[in-house]
């Protein structure tokens, strides 16, 4: 970890520069697996792009552990026997903090219905959950593991969380995401995923709450190619619909914010 000496404002600086240069390496690993991603069928790109991505990201972060004197313990990457049980928190967490923007929806725009969009391919939906997953791990691996707990020890809880969710947006404008979709979905998102990942000490549990939110995002028609759900409203409901949506998902993901936030605090004095 970096050491006192390391945490003024010169210390800083080299610590930013450390994690700038991994989200280069990030970036550059996105981008050389991306030409082998065209060549694959595109049921399984994801998958197969989300995978080799995760483990040249594994391979970077490990280097730059290597060259700083840090073990995987320093970035939360040394799984136990709780793992498992913290990467179901996290998928729990996911698919309820999607659950209460629906409600808040609900409670904005009015009355809407919920249902089978068709006859669901099991083969199908499992293989893209399966990307949903390696994409999920990808970005985790890039953003809340060596590159978080870098920062929050540098710039601290705050101050690393900050950077790391507009890094994050950032990144999706490369992807071609609009600025408001980045403003008030892709940040607040990533402030839920990164309390995640400081509460639970590892990317187990962030883990799971990005691929809760994603799986329910995509499972929506017209979300992805293998949504099985859709969403029935009459006409005026939809307007208000379109324009509330995004602000009750910024107030959902402050509360999921909070509740985290308030979780870290009871553990933290527990263990005093």
């Amino acid at each position: 970890m970096p050491t006192a000496a390391s945490t003024g404002a010169k210390g800083r600086g080299g610590w930013l520069v450390r994690v700038l240069g991994f989200w280069g390496g990030y970036l550059g690993i996105l981008w050389l697996a991306s030409f082998l991603k065209g060549m694959i069928p595109p049921a399984a790109a994801d998958l197969v792009w989300g995978l080799l991505c995760s483990l040249a990201l594994l391979g970077l972060t490990l280097l730059f552990l290597r060259t700083e004197g840090r073990c995987v313990q320093d970035v939360g990457l040394d799984p136990d026997r709780s793992t498992p049980l913290r990467f179901g928190i996290g998928l729990l967490v996911g698919l309820g903090f999607f659950a209460l923007q629906l409600v808040a929806a609900r409670v904005i725009a009015g009355p809407f219905q919920i249902g089978l969009k068709g006859a669901i391919e099991p083969a199908v939906v499992a293989l893209a959950v399966a990307g949903t997953l390696a994409l999920a791990a990808m970005e985790e691996l890039g953003f809340r593991g060596y590159a978080l707990r870098t920062l929050v020890s540098g710039f601290g809880f705050w101050g690393g969380q900050a950077i790391v969710a507009v890094a994050f947006g950032l990144c999706h404008v490369l992807f071609g995401w609009s600025l408001s979709n980045i403003v008030l979905g892709v940040i607040p998102a990533a402030f839920v995923f990164g309390m995640a990942a400081v509460v639970s000490r590892g990317l187990a549990m962030p883990l799971g709450v990005h691929v809760g939110v994603n799986v329910a995002q995509s499972a929506m028609s017209g979300g992805s190619r293998w949504g099985v759900l859709e969403l029935t409203m009459e006409e005026p409901v939809r307007q208000r619909l379109e324009g509330a949506a995004p602000w009750s998902g910024v107030l959902v993901a402050l509360l999921v914010v909070g509740l985290l936030w308030g979780v870290s605090r009871r553990v933290r004095k527990s263990q005093r």
